[in-house]
């Protein structure tokens, strides 16, 4: 405690050390017309730092054209003079005394001017459209700075512990270069491997589907993007990092990535061991090169979200991806390699290709309490949990684009994955009383092996007529997976109100085969030149699915199996949709709309091949969307949106398929389901002020579902969990969330501050009860963040939220809580190459009726580094991470009806000896002030 009240003492005395550098330097002078001499009202005045190009101060002259401007210190400076009707006029100027007047300053009317001038454009931030653009060399970051340590700096950006990026409050699932895939556009791999100093632009937007690219009409399928523009000077030429470490206890991770650039071709490879995850793959991104086995397909052109069966089955062995959220011990040998050229004279072959290989062990030991409330009792399940996982996994990914000339282009786009799993697992479960008496137990062994392999095709011909606007594509694509597993399963199972006991002990083979086909057609034709489109599309789609989960069960002390018919099945699942659609595009200056829809015919059969019994629907859906863009010049974008799409019942839910994988949780099938309506709406709104550098961002969003695919659960007086999908209504959800960030002049600092909420309502039936669920989150986020050069940097959050959820079906039982991080961060650089660093993170969690324990988290984090040679590019580190030995592993979830809380085991205390060497043949990527690396160079907006 004493070391958190020194931190907190020092962070509250810190601010007025900082605004002590108020600046204490005066300019002044007076603008005038070198033509008339007459006094120049309101011109902007800039000036800036000769050394490092660092903006000081900015003013714009009165009336009567005088100015004043303030500086820190004495030295040498520019100043930018701009004036909408006047040439724009840099000067120079040596600053020694506390005022300095530079007298008249005259300024050129652009009639009267004789010479070109060239006005670039140096802001560090723009709005064009719906995308935000940054200009990386306005944001100092450390010499060979990642892209992760550059997005940090970047308003409205932030960057978690676990390297998942957040921009504009969404979570960036895309990251490209040039506009172009980059190991298959993995945020999590491009942030480490690529230089700050190689980056030109960061520009941040939602990206639309091929085909609204194409056509410029808004489909609804929108994924938060990062693109990354190169400079040129940095496309020639390669770089890289190697880094060795170990420590105590058994701790190591070691990285090599290497990049080569030679005007159009890239080629990047890597290859990382670790043990401490700081280097891997997250939950999400893993999950791209895993030839996810679950065969399901969502995402459709019309809207049509489908899910077909999942495999995992009898076993319950299913195709680790190689991710890792946070529990158990991972380790991880995670390769890659990346081509990437163009070619032809007008660069009209464009080839991109990845391929990757991951091996990965997971050992998961896992604790959870669950607490039901039920409408006239509560019950208490207890589990315990542990499992080995082991997995190995190819992916290949390879695009190409053919231009054959300004009319006619293709793409071809190839992906293929082969992945191999084995998992042990052991679960000890009971149910009990509040007052702890015994309703049942249940214990459990699953030992297994299963393989997946899954092929991608797609092939896109796209046309443009020699009238502006008109222009055809047509989409042909192609889709494979298989699943295959074999596992044994040991199941032991005790009911104390009914003094009986359920056994099992049986092998289980599962497999399944999906295969997809898809043709689109769309057509474009302009009804008003430039300003009004008309786009139909046509598309097909059939989708066919065979699921087998077998189980035998094995006669003791014999190799004899015998076919379980109970826990068996066998399924045929197709789904065939045709759909036809138009859309209208009005496009006038800043304004964007567009709105239309599309119909569609849906056909599912569903076959049991053990018994014939045939389930079919048939369905007719409409799918409307508008959207509407408004943009103000390059400093502001507001935008609305409406979709509508519906949701199709899982061949899972749909079936009646017994499974006694978890007796004590027991799934049915419904075969009555019908599918789900989604309406969505959602406003957006970005704005950037030049002058006082500050960012706001906001949005505002609503859904409501029609026949949702909800949850009717039943509780048995033995303990006895049964559940299955049935469609019900009143299930909505409202968010909102707003972030500010400006910058402060005097202080080299910069604040922000966000807030986001969200509210809604999902109802189930509990026991024949409906029971409606109210979940309420409110959070707030405060981040303040200073700069001294590039020797001292500071940083801190706070991010406190509170959660509240209440059931209808014991209105007594409300769980509420508050959850409060901050995070600090310190780095402090010395002349002599020595760096030293700090953080700390600091986790509280307020205690709740039922589960009163401590678990509260304080980590702090430490490292000293020292450089050598002399571009500072070979480094020794010594870092200790959780010092205290704190990080506990637990995580609390409150939903409905239930509060669950799990403790486990999780990555701790730990040293590690760090030697890293970054290697470069290319300046604009060494990191030196030659190519502004870190620099804070900023400019008026001359336009």
């Amino acid at each position: 405690m004493k070391l958190k009240r020194l931190l907190l003492a020092l962070f509250l005395l810190l601010p007025p050390c900082l605004w002590a550098q108020i600046p204490t330097y005066t300019i002044e002078g007076k603008i005038v017309d070198t033509a008339s001499m007459m006094n120049m009202g309101y011109t902007s005045i800039t000036v800036i730092n000769q050394s490092d190009s660092i903006l000081q101060d900015f003013t714009r002259a009165d009336e009567d054209g005088i100015f004043h401007l303030k500086v820190p210190q004495a030295g040498d400076y520019i100043l930018l003079y701009a004036h909408p009707t006047f040439a724009n006029f840099i000067g120079t100027v040596n600053i020694s005394q506390a005022n300095t007047n530079l007298g008249e300053v005259p300024m050129i009317s652009k009639q009267n001017l004789l010479q070109e001038v060239i006005v670039t454009d140096s802001r560090s931030m723009v709005i064009k459209g719906d995308t935000v653009e940054y200009a990386a060399d306005s944001f100092k970051v450390r010499q060979f700075a990642t892209v992760e340590e550059l997005l940090k700096k970047l308003p409205g950006i932030e960057v978690d512990q676990k390297g998942n990026i957040t921009a504009h409050g969404e979570k960036v699932q895309k990251m490209l270069v040039d506009g172009e895939e980059f190991f298959a556009d993995d945020p999590a791999v491009l942030s480490k491997m690529l230089r700050a100093a190689a980056v030109d632009k960061v520009q941040v937007f939602d990206k639309k589907s091929d085909e609204a690219q194409f056509t410029g009409i808004d489909d609804g399928t929108k994924i938060k993007t990062i693109n990354l523009t190169l400079k040129d000077n940095a496309k020639t030429g390669y770089f890289g990092k190697a880094v060795l470490a170990g420590g105590s206890p058994r701790f190591y991770e070691n990285q090599l990535m290497f990049n080569a650039f030679r005007d159009k071709r890239k080629i990047a490879a890597f290859a990382v061991m670790s043990n401490t995850n700081n280097v891997g793959l997250g939950w999400d991104d893993a999950s791209k090169y895993s030839g996810g086995r679950s065969g399901s397909f969502g995402g459709d052109e019309d809207d049509m979200n489908i899910s077909s069966f999942s495999s995992e089955g009898g076993g319950g062995i299913g195709g680790s991806d190689g991710s890792f959220s946070g529990e158990g011990l991972p380790k991880s040998i995670n390769t890659g390699l990346h081509y990437g050229n163009k070619f032809g004279k007008k660069d009209q072959v464009n080839v991109n290709a990845d391929y990757r290989v991951n091996s990965y062990n997971l050992d998961i030991a896992k604790d959870t309490r669950t607490q039901y409330i039920m409408p006239d009792t509560q019950y208490v399940n207890n589990n315990s949990a542990t499992s080995k996982t082991n997995s190995l996994s190819n992916n290949f990914n390879g695009r190409t684009e053919i231009t054959a000339d300004s009319l006619n282009s293709f793409i071809v786009n190839v992906r293929g994955s082969i992945l191999k799993t084995t998992k042990n697992s052991l679960n000890t479960a009971n149910y009990t009383t509040m007052q702890e008496q015994a309703i049942n137990d249940s214990k459990s062994q699953t030992n297994g092996e299963s393989n997946t392999k899954s092929a991608d095709f797609d092939f896109t011909y796209r046309k443009k007529f020699r009238t502006p606007g008109r222009s055809l594509s047509v989409m042909l694509r192609g889709n494979y997976t298989q699943y295959t597993s074999e596992s044994s399963f040991l199941s032991e199972n005790n009911f104390y109100n009914t003094g009986t006991s359920q056994n099992f002990n049986q092998r289980k083979t599962d497999s399944n085969l999906k295969a997809q086909g898809n043709v689109r057609l769309t057509y474009t034709e302009p009804i008003v030149k430039e300003k009004i489109f008309l786009v139909l599309n046509a598309n097909s789609n059939y989708i066919k699915n065979t699921a087998s989960n077998l189980s035998f069960d094995r006669i003791p002390n014999t190799t004899i199996d015998t076919f379980n018919t109970l826990y068996s099945s066998n399924y045929d699942y197709s789904i065939f949709t045709n759909s036809f659609g138009a859309n209208l595009r009005f496009k006038y200056e800043q304004l964007k709309f567009n709105f239309g829809g599309n119909v569609a015919f849906a056909q599912y059969q569903n076959n049991n091949n053990f018994t014939g019994a045939l389930f079919e629907r048939k369905y007719v859906n409409f799918f409307p969307r508008a959207s509407l863009n408004y943009s103000r010049k390059r400093s502001s974008s507001i935008s609305l949106s409406y979709n509508g799409s519906t949701t199709q019942p899982s061949m899972d839910q749909i079936q009646v398929m017994v499974q006694n994988t978890d007796p004590l949780n027991i799934r049915l099938g419904n075969p009555d389901l019908i599918q789900a309506f989604n309406h969505r709406v959602s406003l957006n709104f970005n704005q950037y002020k030049m002058l006082s550098e500050s960012y706001i961002y906001g949005n505002i969003g609503y859904s409501v579902i029609q026949n949702a695919l909800g949850q009717k659960q039943n509780i048995s007086s033995s303990g006895v969990n049964t559940y299955q999908t049935v469609n019900i209504n009143g299930n909505w959800n409202t968010y909102a969330f707003a972030g500010y960030s400006a910058k402060i002049n005097p202080i080299k600092s910069r604040i922000g501050f966000g807030l986001n909420a969200n509210y809604g309502n999902n109802n189930s039936y509990l026991n024949d009860v409906l029971n409606a669920s109210k979940n309420t989150s409110l959070g707030a986020r405060l981040d303040l963040n200073y700069y001294k050069d590039s020797t001292i940097q500071l940083s801190y959050n706070l991010n406190p939220t509170y959660n509240y959820s209440s059931s209808s079906v014991n209105i007594n039982a409300v769980n509420k809580f508050l959850m409060t991080q901050q995070e600090f961060n310190v780095s402090y650089t010395l002349k002599q190459g020595i760096e030293l660093g700090f953080n700390f993170n600091w986790l509280l969690r307020q205690k709740t009726a039922v589960q009163d324990r401590n678990n509260n988290v304080f980590l702090a984090n430490a490292y000293i580094s020292k450089s050598f040679l002399k571009d500072r590019s070979l480094a020794i580190r010594f870092e200790g991470n959780d010092l205290f030995n704190r990080n506990i592993g637990f995580s609390r979830t409150a939903f409905g009806n239930s509060i669950t809380e799990s403790t486990y085991n999780n990555i701790r205390r730990y040293f590690l000896l760090k030697l890293s060497w970054n290697f470069t043949h290319s300046k604009a990527m060494s990191g030196t002030k030659e190519n502004n690396e870190g620099s804070e160079s900023q400019s008026l907006d001359l336009n």
